[in-house]
């Protein structure tokens, strides 16, 4: 499941071999992308001035498109398999989506890059990133408060020191990362 399309969380869904054939990275696996991504990056690919990090390069995701590997979805909220869905966000990207795992009555949310690292819990817009900044406020605002209610697990992409916990808020109503990993 990809949450976007930047290069830095689709790039290694596929690889070119040593005989220049383009190969998935994981030869059994269905890709999942929200449709809305897919043709907002295909607008994209060319002449963007957008850092390395969220250019759009689908040159070897054209090849996993072509070969069926790739399922694109179109609704807001998709269960996938019987405990993983796909939440549709937008803000960050048009088509950018988080993942929910749930099992034996415990959540785990996956926010992609609508909360990339646990420094912008309480940073509720990232203008320079995020393609349309007032969605994404508004689906992290409420996003946040579902995951400290439901006392669910929190993951995060681009966190340089691993971490993952659960929120909750101080005497400020700041949120806070009570962490479970190191």
């Amino acid at each position: 499941m990809l949450t976007h399309l930047h290069y830095d969380h689709a790039a290694g869904a596929s690889f070119t071999n040593t005989e220049a054939k383009t190969k998935p990275t994981f030869p059994n696996a269905t890709y999942y992308v929200h449709k809305q991504e897919w043709d907002f990056a295909l607008k994209q690919s060319e002449g963007q001035q957008l850092s390395y990090s969220e250019r759009y390069r689908l040159d070897d995701f054209y090849r996993l498109v072509s070969d069926g590997r790739v399922t694109f979805l179109s609704d807001d909220s998709t269960e996938i398999i019987d405990g993983i869905t796909a939440i549709k966000t937008g803000g960050h990207t048009p088509g950018h989506q988080i993942v929910i795992l749930e099992s034996d009555g415990e959540k785990v949310y996956y926010m992609g890059d609508l909360l990339p690292n646990e420094y912008q819990l309480n940073e509720y817009t990232m203008e320079k990133a995020d393609i349309y900044p007032l969605e994404a406020k508004k689906k992290k605002v409420r996003l946040l408060q579902q995951v400290c209610k439901e006392k669910a697990l929190l993951l995060f992409y681009h966190s340089g020191n691993g971490q993952a916990g659960h929120l909750f808020k101080d005497d400020d109503k700041k949120y806070i990362l009570a962490k479970q990993l190191p």
